[in-house]
Parts: structure tokens; sequence; C-alpha cells
């Protein structure tokens, strides 16, 4: 566990990370041997060349370990001269060896913090990882330098895009502190924070701040770093709360172990952050960039989905692009990722927009993609036009030509359009006030390809005006998008998940009247989110749903029983009759048999002691055993 006490464990922790970083070789094709070294020394020292100051470090580094500190003199004096070379001609590596040796006081160094500090600096500025993680915790403890938590937190944030894990999990640290101490005190007591964030009342703030005060061991908690955790993973998991996944994908992954990476608490961490970053958390996106596993198998979407995030919310061309093209074609536009996954044209629609808005380039893009038919919306030329029309007045040249292709391609503008190139918020109103004042077709394209691209309250008011008639296609146009009602159900889905209160509560009432009761898309699932979001009705619904549940019970029951009843009594009258039919086949057998042996004679039989009793029995009978007595 990284720990907290940071000033008086820092300078143990720099000397062995800084003797770490003298182990590694540093990466060198070139190979030199006790032969070659006074060539290769030559080629660093003279020509200045880089390759050359690697191999011959390396090789005297290795016989400097090898000689145990017997007769290194000469050794030490090539060692210091290829480092001070290879880091003077921006050698990244060997500034950072450098700044160890000044560090630890090795190799005939003396011990200089102040240009330990300064060399590692130089070579994270170069590249290497190692020296990127050690000078931020010269700034992060204040050593020979006043603490700057800003620039130790850039060094590490530096360090992790380098794929130094320990940088990563330093750079979590400080990201997770300065939340802990952003956090305002809570309002309530413990014991009523966490009445909210209980199974059936699950409130993600509460988690949070039953979370935070556990981590400061305040509010009358103690201090207890992992209960705090598990409150956040609670919000992350339960409700898929945002900013409780991005802190606990922080909180795990700064204690997780560096030579460990696919530990499963590392792996946690990962996916933690991956759902705070899918669910629109920019820290999370900003943090899984450089943090993310190469080597997993959902490596892919995730980064799509960070550098999509930041396309929207910070953006930058790089990010923009990178993201649009990875969701048109299900693939990282690199090669450091062989799996493909499920493309997503809405998402690259909207990152090519972006770039379009943001820097007047890949307008094309994002035009050629309004052409097709995506999941919520039909091809508009009018957009594509549009798009290109605003690009080409803006001195796009390749809009220009690809706008008369289109027009002639299309037949051009039909009516017309809302600017798409305005912000999604200034499209929106201008969409519903379409649609509210009856320009169906300009309000319903607009509003389609807003809710396609993911604008919250265009999905929730397309899915209201299917709900209450409106057709998915243009008047007498005999294309249909796709099933009413289904593209209504799935664009209140999308809303709800948004935490939209009365989308929430339309889902509830659909999955009610459709009888759902199974799966994780539920009735009693839409119902706890639409009353987690406070909407409207929701309580008042859910105890509705209860007590007619209750009486349709009730009823059931009773004619369960009534219908037992008329069994048992079936069942007995069924009894009845079959002792009846017994007997009467009895009486029956016996009239035979009587007849059959003469007929049946009734009279008096004498017994002992002048008994005497009535019967009847066959006459053969009577002749056989009763003669004299009868």
């Amino acid at each position: 566990m990284i720990a907290t006490r940071w000033k008086s464990l820092m300078l143990p922790m720099v000397a062995a990370l800084l003797l770490a970083v003298q182990v590694a070789p540093s990466a060198s094709a070139r190979q030199t041997t006790a032969a070659s070294l006074s060539a290769d020394r030559l080629a660093c020292t003279e020509a200045k060349d880089s390759e050359a100051c690697n191999s011959a470090y390396n090789y005297v580094n290795a016989q400097i370990k090898a000689a145990n500190g017997a007769n290194t003199d000469a050794l030490k004096a090539t060692f210091r001269d290829v480092m001070e070379t290879g880091c003077a001609i921006n050698n990244g590596q060997l500034c950072g060896e450098l700044g160890a040796a000044y560090l630890g006081g090795l190799n005939g160094y003396p011990k200089d913090k102040s240009i330990a500090r300064e060399k590692l600096e130089r070579g994270c500025e170069l590249g290497h990882s190692k020296s990127c993680e050690v000078a931020g915790i010269f700034y992060d403890a204040g050593v020979t330098v006043t603490v700057d938590r800003s620039k130790a937190t850039s060094l590490y944030e530096k360090g992790c895009d380098l794929s130094s894990f320990p940088s990563c999990a330093l750079w979590a640290e400080m990201l997770l502190k300065a939340h802990v101490e952003a956090a305002p005190a809570a309002l309530v007591g413990i014991a009523g924070l966490k009445s909210r964030c209980a199974d059936y009342a699950l409130d993600g703030p509460s988690c949070i701040a039953v979370g935070m005060t556990y981590q400061r061991g305040s509010d009358g908690a103690e201090k207890n770093e992992t209960l705090a955790w598990q409150y956040w993973a609670k919000a992350c998991r339960e409700i898929s709360y945002g900013p409780a996944c991005t802190l606990h994908g922080l909180a795990v992954i700064r204690i997780s172990s560096p030579k460990e990476p696919e530990s499963s608490a590392n792996r946690e961490a990962r996916q933690a952050l991956q759902k705070a970053c899918s669910l629109g958390e920019v820290e999370a996106c900003e943090f899984l960039i450089p943090a993310a596993d190469v080597g997993r198998m959902n490596y892919g979407p995730a980064m799509a989905e960070a550098h999509y995030r930041l396309c929207l919310a910070k953006p930058s061309l790089a990010q923009c692009e990178r993201a649009a093209r990875a969701f048109a074609s299900g693939k990282l536009p690199t090669e450091e990722f062989e799996y493909g996954f499920t493309p997503n044209k809405p998402k690259a629609t909207l990152a090519w927009l972006t770039a379009c808005r943001a820097f007047n380039t890949r307008c094309v893009e994002a035009a050629n993609l309004h052409l097709e038919k995506q999941a919520f919306a039909l091809p508009s030329p009018n957009l594509a036009i549009g798009i290109l029309e605003t690009a080409c007045s803006k001195g796009d040249a390749a809009a220009c030509t690809r706008k008369a292709a289109v027009i002639t391609e299309t037949g051009g503008v039909k009516g017309s359009y809302i600017d798409p190139l305005s912000s999604d918020d200034e499209r929106y109103m201008l969409a519903k006030f379409d649609m509210d004042s009856g320009d169906l077709n300009r309000g319903r394209e607009t509003m389609q390809w807003l809710a396609n691209t993911g604008h919250s309250d265009a999905q929730l008011e397309l899915a209201i005006a299917y709900e209450t008639g409106l057709s998915p296609t243009p008047d007498g146009r005999g294309i249909a998008l796709f099933n009413a009602n289904d593209m209504m159900g799935q664009l209140f889905e999308l809303a709800a998940q948004k935490g939209i209160p009365d989308a929430a509560m339309r889902v509830a009432v659909r999955k009610y009247n459709e009888n759902d009761y199974e799966g994780s898309d539920s009735y009693t699932n839409a119902i706890y989110r639409a009353n987690y979001l406070g909407a409207e009705g929701a309580e008042e619904f859910y105890l509705a749903v209860i007590e007619r549940n209750k009486a349709r019970w009730e009823a059931k029951s009773q004619e369960l029983i009534a219908m037992n009843r008329r069994n048992v009594e079936a069942r007995n009258n069924m009894d009845r009759q079959t002792v009846q039919r017994a007997w009467d086949q009895y009486a029956e057998n016996r009239r035979k048999e009587a007849e059959e042996d003469g007929g049946q004679v009734c009279g008096r039989v004498i017994g002992q002691g002048n008994s005497s009793y009535r019967t009847c029995m066959s006459r053969d009978h009577a002749n056989k055993y009763y003669r004299g007595n009868f």
C-alpha cells in the first residue's frame, strides 16, 4: 500500500526507486564488448551517437556490478563520460541514470539532490518514465523544492502515459487526495448517510459521503479505507453512479502492486474506471487512456470510449479523429490492439461533427455519415448539405467539392433545415419549437439525429412524440425506419440510463404493462431506478402495484380454495356413486345365481334352543343345507 506519511518515507522511496532505475539496461540494438568499448565510447562522446552511448553504458554498468567494487575507477570514468554525453544529446534514460547517480552518490558522483532532480526532470521531458515517477516524488515531498502537488501530478501523469505503473498509482493517489480534500463535511451523521446508501434506498452522493467519512476518519467514523472503497464500489456496481466509479478505481489502483499488473485488484480498478468513463466522467477517461492494459480483450472499446468522451468534453483533433475512426470501423486506428469490436456509427458521427465544429476539418466525414440510415435516424441529405455548406464557407475546399457532389446525387435541399453545426442544445430548442408548432418534417429530422447521437433531451422528446402518435418517417415517404413502439422503448431506456426521472418512470410503466418481471431489465429494477431518481409518481405507482398484486393474489387464493372445495365435493360424490354401483352389481350377481339354482325361497330357519331367524336363499342351497329346518 502506498503510505500517506509522505514526508517521512519519501527519501527512502526515492533512493529505492532510483536504484531500480539503474538496474535496467538501456534499450539498444548495439552490443558493446570489451574489444569494442573504446570505439563505442568515442562514437558516443565524439560523434554524439546516442545508440553507442546506450550500448557502452549497458556494458560498463554490467562490468561495474560484476567487479563488486574492485578496481573499477577506469570503468567509472567511462561510465560518467557516456552518461553525461548521452544526457547532453537528449538521451532520456541516461539523464535519468545520471540523476540516480547524483541522488545516491554513486560511481564517483557527489550526493546532490538538486542536480539529481534537474537531471530526472530532463529525463522525464525526454520520455523516460522512471524519471517522471521519481521527479514527481521530489515535488510531492518538497525535496529541494517547495511542495508543488500540481507539478508532481503532471509528472506522475506523464510517467503513467509512458507506461510506468508506479507512476499511475502515484497519480491516482494525487487525484484521490484532491477529491477527499475537496469533499464537504457531511450534513448528517454516519448512521443517516448509511441509511441513504442502503440496498433499497441507494443514493449515489450519500454512498460517496459515507466513503469520504471513512477515508478521512471524520464525522463520527474511524478511518477505514477498505470500508470507504466498498461504499464507492457499491454505488458504482448497483446504481452505476459515475463519480463513485471514479473514486473506486482510483482508490484500488493506488494500492495495487506494480509487479502484478494483471492482479484482481488492478483488473477491478480498470473496470471501475472504464465504467466511470462510459458514464461521462472525464477524469476517469483521462486516467484510463495511459493506465489501461493493451493486452486485455476490452481494451479497444474502452480506449475508443475514452477518446470519444474527451473529444466531446475537451475537444482536440487527435482525440476526435481517434474516436471517430475507431467507432466507424470497430477497430483502433493503430496496430496496438488486434481485436475488433462492434462499430458505433452514432458515436463516430458525433466525433466527426465535433471535429468539424471545433476545427473546421473532417466535415466531409461527418456529412457522409448523415447520408446513412442509423439507429434512430433516416438518411438526411439536408443536414449533410448543411454541414458541407457551412464548412465550405469557412474555407474547407474538400467540403465545397463534396457539397456539389451530394447536391447532384440527392437533388439538393428539400424544404429547409436547422443548421447542423449549431450547438446541439440550440438545435434541440429549434427542433422542439418546430414540432410544437406543426413543422414536423424539419423538427423531426433534427430531433432524430440529435437523439441518434445521444442528446438526452432529444431522446426523451422524440420518445414522447412517438408515444403520442408521431410517425418515424416523413409524410409520403415509403420507407420505415423501424417499429415506432420499439424505438420509443429504446429511447426511453437510453434517457433513463442517463438519469432522467420521467424516462425512468415511463420505462417502469411499460415493463409493468408488458408483465416483464424477469432479468436485469425487469419491472422491479425499472421501478427501483425510477424511485432512486425521484421520478414523480414512482413511489405511488410502486405501492399501488404492490396493493394491486396483493389483491390479485388474494382473489387467486380464494379462487384456488373454491376450486379445491369443488374438487373435494366431486371426489366425495364420485366415491358414493362408486360404492352404490358396487352394491348394485353384487345384488345383481346374487339374483342371477339364485335363478340358476332354481330360484330364491324365503323362510324361517330354526336354530339351537328353538331360536329362529328369517332369510332368503336359493332353493338348491335350502334343500342341500337346511332341509327339515327351513
